[in-house]
């Protein structure tokens, strides 16, 4: 699997939770809530801030790198990113979300391109997580 060279602007991207639950709404008092799907992908919105010659990689990343037969953009892919399952940037598997890769802006040698990635979520610490709950310190 192919790594993408440029990370996105570490200020210009969110991320959301996959849905892994699923609701239904009771009468006369609480949802009842039961889980759906484990593993299920996060969708964030990134952005890079390049130049010519980074636009040129991200264009021809998403044609080829991240693309198969002639449709662009449909194979994952690793980046790194960061704040998606914790404040270190880590390694992702990736995949560009179908009609939202594309220049934002261009103002003289800036390009500011974006898009919105499904990404893997990294497997659970559970042991880990429960540490750094019990030293947090506000």
């Amino acid at each position: 699997m192919v790594t993408m060279k440029i990370p996105p602007d570490a200020n210009g991207y969110r991320a959301k939770d996959g849905v892994t639950a699923v609701a239904t709404q009771l009468d006369g008092g609480d949802p009842r809530v039961r889980g759906d799907q484990l593993g299920a992908a996060k969708t964030v919105d990134v952005q890079w801030t390049t130049s010519p010659a980074g636009f040129d990689y991200l264009e021809a990343f998403y044609r080829t790198a991240a693309g198969a037969n002639g449709v662009p953009g449909c194979l994952p892919f690793q980046v790194n990113l960061v704040g998606i399952d914790g404040s270190e940037s880590q390694l992702y598997t990736c995949r560009f979300v179908p009609g939202t890769f594309g220049l934002i802006s261009q103002s003289g040698l800036a390009y500011v391109v974006g898009a919105q990635l499904w990404v893997k979520p990294l497997p659970p610490t559970t042991d880990a997580d429960n540490t750094l709950m019990a030293a947090y310190v506000a």
